[in-house]
């Protein structure tokens, strides 16, 4: 069978209650007030030091010859800091505050001596209660994303038809966010699961998730029912998206096709996962990420039909004649490795009833979808979920 995909699941399970939200508009007005809070400037590391106070380290910044920004130091700058110059934040943690700023001092006139670093980097930082606190410290080369640029874009796509599913609250949610399902909160999936979440079930906020470092969405489009020949109910749209405002990460999104999502998130029956990433480097993030938010908008009105008739040529368009010839031309496309296609056309062989012939783009594609559930560790399987993407993308627009 198709895969299964946990990540919106992992956030539904670890996200504290104040990171969580109900709706789109209700993210994008919390996103929309740490905006306002927050400042940038430029300083210098060597012209910057660490000092502290009863309430834990400070981080204090030239900004020009006569002004001085003073600034806490929030627990993610803190973490960025230490890893740049190559401190221990766990251990420096523990210290006392004024020992760790020590520490820390010396760290920062070590890198700057090695690096020669006079050069101005970014200062982030935000007044959530009157103090200044710091958010991160970004390079010169940093272009940031605000978290309520791509809220209010995914906000925009809601008239189209993409929802955020509902789900069950976790076990240390505050009782007074749940509230129990109505028939709006349902989704017809097209067929009736314990699993899915049902009218007279108690929900709590989820899907949608920000913190002072990362910002994360689910959403899924209910409405256009895409028949596949293999699941029994039609397939539906989903995609998930992750940001950081300060560094933490690029812009990523993911795409697929799948069957249900259950009340913790987890996705079911996952086919045709495509993973697209946007550094925050370069003059043309703003444009790149749009494009990535554009191809929901295109996603969207395309029409089920279409969508049929991509997975039929997948199904019937052959990589190869035979094994061999697969294997190198995945290699010669810089596709796959040689190892992995050959575990991943094992797998296409081993599911030939249920996806086909193991030769055809969709066959190996499954292969390799497959593939990836058995890493370890969750980058690698993303990253053979995006070749799997890429390849049906590339094969099926080439022919």
């Amino acid at each position: 069978m198709p895969v299964n995909l946990t990540q919106a699941h992992e956030e539904w399970a670890t996200r504290p209650s104040d990171e969580r939200f109900w709706s789109l508009a209700e993210m994008l007005e919390a996103s929309d007030q740490s905006r306002m809070r927050s400042e940038e400037t430029e300083f210098s590391f060597a012209e910057s030091g660490f000092n502290h106070d009863e309430g834990g380290i400070l981080f204090e910044a030239r900004i020009n010859s006569s002004d001085l920004s003073r600034n806490r130091v929030n627990n993610y700058a803190f973490g960025q800091l230490s890893r740049t110059f190559g401190a221990p934040a766990d251990y420096l943690r523990k210290l006392p505050a004024r020992l760790a700023a020590q520490c820390l001092n010396k760290g920062m006139a070590d890198w700057v001596a090695d690096k020669g670093d006079r050069t101005r980097h970014g200062l982030f930082t935000h007044k959530p209660n009157g103090e200044r606190v710091m958010r991160a410290a970004t390079s010169d080369r940093y272009v940031r994303v605000w978290n309520s640029e791509i809220v209010s874009r995914l906000g925009e796509l809601e008239s189209s038809g993409w929802v955020v599913p509902s789900a069950r609250p976790t076990d240390d949610e505050d009782e007074s966010r749940i509230r129990i399902a109505t028939q709006g909160d349902v989704v017809d999936y097209g067929g009736d699961s314990n699993l899915t979440v049902n009218v007279g079930d108690r929900i709590g906020p989820a899907g949608l998730y920000a913190s002072d470092h990362d910002m994360f969405a689910f959403m899924i489009h209910p409405e256009i029912e895409i028949t596949d020949g293999m699941s029994p109910h039609g397939l539906r749209r989903g995609t998930m998206i992750r940001q950081s405002e300060v560094g933490d990460c690029a812009i990523w999104k993911l795409d697929f096709l799948f069957n249900t999502v259950c009340g913790n998130h987890i996705v079911w029956g996952a086919e045709n996962v495509r993973e697209s990433r946007v550094v925050h480097t370069g003059n043309s993030v703003n444009e790149r990420w749009g494009s990535m938010l554009e191809e929901m908008e295109n996603y969207t009105q395309s029409s089920a039909q279409e969508q049929e008739q991509k997975i039929t040529r997948a199904m019937n368009t052959k990589l190869g004649q035979d094994r061999e010839e697969v294997t190198e031309r995945l290699y010669q496309k810089r596709w796959l490795g040689k190892r992995a296609s050959t575990a991943a056309l094992d797998l296409a062989e081993r599911y030939e009833s249920v996806h086909g012939d193991p030769l055809s783009v969709w066959g190996v594609v499954q292969g390799i979808t497959r593939l990836s559930q058995s890493a370890k560790f969750a980058d690698k399987r993303a990253k053979l979920d995006g070749k799997a993407g890429k390849i049906l993308a590339e094969v099926i627009h080439l022919n």
